[in-house]
């Protein structure tokens, strides 16, 4: 479990940051000394160009990509109105209620606390940036011929997915292929000889993972509507190419 303290805009750091873990005896994304990690640093830049994070669709994401479970809201003497609003808590950061302020500094000022919310299927735990469906109790559907998803890395050693997904399968036409692209390299490819699901592992090579926000494009052969393959026995009018029931960053 990890925990972030976050003050009017940016995570906080410093002695009474690093002191506060000697307390609870946590491990931290935020605090540091003279020099910061390479994957603190990004924090705190994001954190610098977001200074109103409660309505940025990718925080909730950012936050499980550190593995952080806690948010804690240092209300300081005149905290910002969107902090506040934050401390309420949103669909996916669930506000567990403030500590009232110490008598004495260094914490004197209520500490508010936000638990992170798991994604909503274990097994898609990345964030779905383009071209998808909603989520669907089986899965997710990849949406036209490109789809994208983004995960944060906390280095930039190799990153491994589990994949498991199926088809559009459409009778008498030629069956399905995806390639997986990172920076304009395709790291994996997949083609469909049949109908079944295809289970696999794709891998990320170092050189192409950074610390921070990574991107990948999935680039499929083909996608169709079926309402129109089905000649309207089917009456989606999506434009779907392969299913996933299964994307997950794995540890």
């Amino acid at each position: 479990m990890r925990a972030i303290s976050q003050n009017i805009q940016i995570p906080s750091f410093g002695g009474p940051t690093i002191w506060a873990t000697l307390l609870h005896g946590q491990p931290i994304a935020s605090g540091g000394g003279s020099m910061l990690p390479v994957h603190t640093d990004f924090l705190l830049d994001w954190f610098t160009d977001h200074p109103d994070p409660e309505n940025e669709e990718e925080f909730p994401w950012l936050l499980r990509g550190y593995g952080i479970r806690y948010v804690l809201l240092h209300m300081d003497t005149t905290p910002k109105e969107s902090i506040k609003n934050l401390a309420e808590g949103t669909s996916e950061l669930t506000a567990k209620g403030c500590f009232e302020a110490a008598p004495e500094p260094p914490w004197n000022y209520p500490i508010c606390v936000l638990e992170v919310a798991p994604p909503e299927m274990p097994a898609i735990n990345i964030r779905m940036a383009g071209n998808w469906s909603d989520l669907e109790e089986w899965g997710i559907w990849a949406m036209g011929r490109e789809s994208r998803v983004r995960w944060v890395s906390t280095n930039d050693k190799e990153a491994r997915f589990a994949v498991e997904a199926f088809p559009l399968c459409v009778e008498g036409e030629p069956q399905q292929q995806v390639d997986f692209v990172v920076d304009e390299q395709i790291v994996a490819s997949h083609r469909w000889d049949s109908c079944d699901a295809w289970r696999g592992e794709i891998a990320i090579p170092p050189g192409l993972v950074q610390a921070g926000w990574n991107e990948m494009v999935l680039r499929f052969a083909r996608a169709d509507r079926p309402v129109d393959v089905t000649d309207g026995q089917n009456p989606d009018s999506r434009e779907l190419s392969v299913g996933f029931t299964r994307l997950e960053l794995l540890p």
